[in-house]
């Protein structure tokens, strides 16, 4: 999963999803979080670079949604 259709925030709610972040990449205009959900599964997180509650480290715990709307494809990797 990846893209402007995930939310990643630092705290929990109902419909997110926690994953455990392994990288950030700058990315031009965006970083790129890439992630772990349980059992291992990647997901990769585009999020604008100016975006407010966005101060995640690589280790840290984020909690992901989908933007209200979002038709988000899973792929394999």
């Amino acid at each position: 999963m990846s893209d402007a259709h995930l939310l990643a925030t630092t705290e929990g709610a109902a419909g997110t999803a926690p994953v455990r972040v392994s990288s950030i990449v700058f990315h031009g205009r965006t970083l790129r979080l890439h992630a772990e959900l349980g059992q291992g599964i990647p997901v990769v997180i585009d999020a604008p670079r100016r975006a407010e509650g966005f101060q995640f480290s690589v280790g840290d715990v984020a909690h992901i949604s989908l933007r209200r709307g979002a038709n988000c494809p899973m792929l394999p990797s």
